[in-house]
């Protein structure tokens, strides 16, 4: 039983349980009863199957030599990941590993610096559910030390650059 605990999360960040949070709530509006668990399970089950079938796709295409090996494992895991029922943003990470040995151009690693850096700010360490109130805080904290610190630089190098004039 321990296995199944996943399925009774709803992640934000799974395209697959969205689809189905919304086919559910808009179910409701229309009356029609609250179906949100069916829903989940045809669209997990569906994100499950396409995430198989684009496998295929990279395993046959790699068998073919269209791909190279590590692409075609990069891009597997990349499509795993959006489609599974559960997502955690650093199982993003199963794909970029693979990707960065195998895709070089500068607009990938933008972004993955992208992702890296919006990350950084959405989920705190250690996956800490903090009330958005102290969350709040911090940031506005570690905005102001920044502001703070960036001004004291400024003006310490300012007046360094003065005193070697005399």
């Amino acid at each position: 039983t321990g296995q199944g605990g996943a399925a009774t999360i709803r992640s934000w960040m799974s395209i697959t349980t969205d689809v189905g949070v919304i086919a559910g709530f808009v179910g409701m509006l229309l009356d029609l009863g609250d179906h949100t668990d069916a829903m989940l399970s045809v669209t997990r089950a569906a994100g499950v199957l396409v995430s198989v079938g684009f496998s295929l796709r990279m395993l046959l295409a790699t068998y073919r030599g269209t791909i190279h090996p590590v692409g075609g494992l990069g891009v597997s895991f990349f499509v795993l990941v959006i489609f599974f029922p559960v997502v955690h943003p650093w199982y993003v990470l199963w794909a970029v590993v693979p990707l960065a040995a195998w895709a070089n151009r500068r607009f990938f690693r933008w972004a993955v610096v992208l992702y890296s850096a919006a990350f950084s700010f959405f989920v705190l360490p250690r996956g800490l559910a903090l009330p958005p109130g102290t969350v709040l805080t911090i940031y506005v904290a570690t905005v102001v030390t920044t502001l703070v610190v960036v001004a004291l630089g400024w003006w310490v190098l300012r007046k360094a650059r003065f005193v070697g004039l005399d």
